[in-house]
């Protein structure tokens, strides 16, 4: 199953966007993948498309997610279904 390079994401009716590390898109891919073949096709995709809305919530409120600087500085952390996800904010 692939969901296709989801690397920027621009929904007409939001502003904003979010870029998804190439690492970050593979492990999105291989969670499709896993979910596909565990839950089905549909609930996968569902699955996925919460994660990507979850991110597109980001962009409009960068600081939901608690602070992960002890990763890296300047990251963030965000539970995105039973993953989590670590992102930081583009201010450039």
């Amino acid at each position: 199953m692939t969901y296709g390079p989801r690397l920027r994401n621009e929904p007409a009716s939001r502003v904003g966007s979010y870029t998804l590390s190439g690492e970050a898109d593979a492990d999105i891919q291989h969670i499709a993948e896993i979910s596909s073949r565990q839950w089905g096709l549909a609930r996968a995709e569902k699955y996925i498309l919460d994660m990507h809305e979850t991110f597109q919530v980001l962009v409009e409120f960068p600081d939901l997610g608690r602070d992960a600087s002890h990763i890296r500085p300047g990251y963030r952390k965000i539970e995105a279904g039973s993953h989590s996800a670590f992102y930081s904010e583009d201010r450039g």
